[in-house]
């Protein structure tokens, strides 16, 4: 019988986070992180915030993966979190964790805002997939010719 996350929505941010962080299933592990997802408040989007910061790759990765959903389709704290992720990318060493911020643009932000196209096109020309992955999930939507040709680029990778 499948556990289904509501399940969990008792359980504290800690607890979800380490749980999450425990679990060596990875359908097991979004179950966690799907509650986390749910809550919209400032508790988890600071405790999303602090993991970024770790030391660890996968606590990193987790705190982009929060903080990416954070809200679900309500989008709390997108912009701060859009920005925040911004200032992390150049310094960024983990391309596991660039990638899944790639992966959160394309969650926060809206295909017809292109501000933040020419911030992350950069990353055309880095050397991990998992980083050129995220990038065209970053792009996916957006009509601009900059995210176009970065795409029609990636399409040959």
């Amino acid at each position: 019988m499948k556990v289904k996350s509501r399940s969990f929505s008792h359980l504290s941010t800690i607890v979800l986070v380490r749980r999450h962080l425990a679990e060596s299933d990875a359908e097991k592990a979004n179950r966690y992180l799907d509650v986390l997802h749910s809550r919209d408040t400032q508790e988890v989007f600071d405790t999303g915030i602090q993991l970024s910061k770790k030391g660890n790759v996968r606590e990193r990765k987790l705190g982009v993966n929060i903080l990416s959903q954070l809200g679900h389709s309500k989008k709390a704290f997108a912009q701060r979190t859009i920005y925040y992720f911004l200032s992390l990318l150049k310094n960024e060493p983990s391309p596991i964790v660039l990638g899944a911020m790639g992966c959160g643009f394309y969650y926060l932000i809206e295909s017809d805002d292109d501000r933040f196209v020419e911030e992350i096109v950069y990353l055309v020309n880095h050397h991990s997939v998992y980083v050129r992955l995220g990038l065209v999930h970053a792009l996916l939507g957006h009509e601009c010719s900059l995210a176009i040709k970065t795409l029609i680029r990636l399409s040959k990778d």
